[in-house]
């Protein structure tokens, strides 16, 4: 038995905990189990392979989750989400005090690699801000108002340049 223990041992780190008495149900989580533990396996091979630097590699539960958000995104529709702020209920804002607005930085999000290049229901859309948000590919310093719906970034999409397309193709 070629790792057996070393998988049953991975298996028991992050089991998907469910509470039944059907076994079918038992049986189908610890395949489930099995299945992300071995290609979690058969992931760090690949990258002693390829040489990617041990920090670089996901170790179990965050390649579990990155399987789990990838699968979660993969060949669903995006739901049309309402944009802007929600309506007030019934504060006047005579009575509120008046703070200054501090600058929040956010955090860039990008959207995983197996996302970003799926190649499904990745399509522009164009936003309703007064201003320009800027392009989001990497080297592009442009600014637009199309961003794409499924990674929710923005990315130019003019005569002179095609960064949607670029930031969705992989480069050889």
């Amino acid at each position: 038995m070629r790792g057996g223990d070393k998988t049953d041992h991975l298996i028991s780190l992050y089991r998907i905990f469910i509470r039944s008495k059907k076994w079918t149900l038992r049986m189908i989580f610890h395949a489930i189990d099995l299945a992300l533990t071995n290609s979690w396996l058969e992931y760090q091979e690949d990258c002693k392979i390829c040489n990617i630097p041990s920090t670089d590699v996901f170790d179990l539960l965050h390649f579990r989750q990155r399987v789990a958000e990838a699968l979660i995104k993969m060949g669903h529709p995006i739901p049309n989400r309402k944009r802007g702020r929600p309506a007030s209920g019934g504060s006047s804002p005579v009575n509120s005090p008046v703070t200054p607005k501090q600058h929040r930085y956010r955090i860039e999000i990008r959207p995983a690699s197996e996302i970003q290049y799926d190649t499904v229901d990745h399509l522009p859309e164009y936003d309703q801000k007064k201003e320009a948000t800027r392009c989001k590919n990497p080297g592009c310093k442009g600014k637009t108002h199309v961003y794409c719906l499924k990674c929710e970034i923005h990315l130019c999409f003019t005569g002179e340049r095609n960064c949607f397309r670029k930031f969705h193709q992989k480069q050889e």
